[in-house]
């Protein structure tokens, strides 16, 4: 059986082109600056969901209510999520137990719009790059082998 492995991504919103960013206990999109703020550790969970926590403040994302249409995505206890990858190489954030996505309030694009959960509706809003970092940098083989010797 394979180890699945965590890893580190900064989530732009494809209409917008900000970042899924921890305010406080409040998830929002904002400007691109490449703070810890910024970074969401995919922790693998069963099956093929993942916990999505926060690098700077340690606390996951989850719904801050019912899994109703326009419940807000805020940082607490680790909800499952399901990083989809659509057509066009975008990916949704699926809430693993409502199947429905995370969004942008009121399609904003303004920074500190809030994020939510909404049924699945093709807006460009509901799309997210997610951009690995923080790899880890391995040498190759043959140069490993020569600093051994």
């Amino acid at each position: 059986m394979a180890v699945k492995t965590e890893k580190k991504y900064i989530l732009t919103n494809r209409r917008s082109g900000k970042a899924l960013t921890a305010n406080g206990n409040e998830a929002v999109q904002l400007t691109l600056n490449g703070s810890d703020e910024q970074i969401w550790r995919a922790v693998p969970t069963e099956g093929t969901a993942v916990q999505l926590i926060n690098k700077a403040t340690g606390l996951a994302l989850c719904l801050g209510g019912e899994a109703e249409d326009g419940t807000p995505v805020i940082l607490g206890e680790a909800d499952e999520w399901k990083l989809t990858t659509t057509t066009k190489g975008f990916r949704k954030l699926v809430h693993a137990a409502s199947g429905k996505v995370i969004d942008i309030k009121e399609i904003s694009d303004a920074d500190f719009a809030p994020a939510q959960i909404w049924e699945f509706v093709k807006g460009e809003n509901q799309d997210w790059v997610a951009e690995e970092v923080e790899k880890e940098k391995k040498a190759p083989a043959k140069r490993a082998a020569k600093a051994s010797k």
